[in-house]
């Protein structure tokens, strides 16, 4: 329990992070069943930069938390290829 609930993503990709946090979530009986309580914590783990684009309003599952989170990590990933490229031909 204590576990999961010190889970945080810091240097983690979201895919990493997804698994540890899916194999945390069946060892605590409570988050087992609620979807709300997974989404809840899902979201408080995430880096800041993620959690702003992953809204709870606009996520109505974990799964598709868990999708949003991967789509913006991919977009940060690819800006910050972008803006490189950007430096290294100025």
């Amino acid at each position: 329990m204590r576990e999961f609930q010190d889970l945080h993503q810091t240097t983690k990709t979201v895919a990493e992070i997804t698994a540890k946090f899916r194999e945390s979530a069946m060892l605590v009986p409570q988050y087992i069943a609620d979807e709300e309580m997974k989404k809840t914590r899902y979201h408080d783990m995430l880096i800041v930069d993620t959690r702003v684009f992953v809204s709870f309003s606009r996520c109505k599952t974990l799964n598709e938390m868990i999708e949003r989170a991967r789509e913006q990590e991919i977009e940060q990933v690819l800006w910050l290829k972008r803006k490189s490229e950007q430096v290294q031909t100025v």
